[in-house]
């Protein structure tokens, strides 16, 4: 039995050896240009993706920190306010009587009334 043995390809150029290389060499260099901005997008890409992650990441401690602070900032103003009330009388220290209250809106209601 034969075999048939089939074989694809150029045979080197007869004609025109200079510019048949020149060519080749041009096709090499714009495939090695457009790999090296591919892998320059990539890099951006990857720079961008890094840069949002530590964004998020920023974002959340923020957040976190926020919180804390808020509830620190509660727990300052509840003890403050304990400080303030007179055990003997359960009410706020500072905390107008309402004589006093009224002496207030009187005087401010005055005041209005002059300008």
């Amino acid at each position: 039995m034969t075999t048939i043995v089939y074989q694809y390809g150029l045979l080197a150029p007869s004609v025109n050896t200079a510019l048949v290389r020149e060519q080749m060499r041009s096709a090499h260099e714009y495939h090695n240009a457009l790999i090296a901005i591919e892998r320059d997008r990539r890099d951006k890409l990857r720079a961008a993706t890094h840069a949002r992650t530590e964004a998020i990441a920023t974002r959340n401690l923020l957040s976190a920190a926020r919180k804390r602070l808020g509830a620190a900032r509660k727990a300052l103003a509840a003890a403050r306010k304990e400080a303030r009330t007179d055990p003997a009388l359960g009410v706020e220290l500072g905390t107008p009587t309402p004589e006093e209250a009224a002496e207030d809106a009187a005087e401010d209601a005055r005041l209005e009334a002059l300008s």
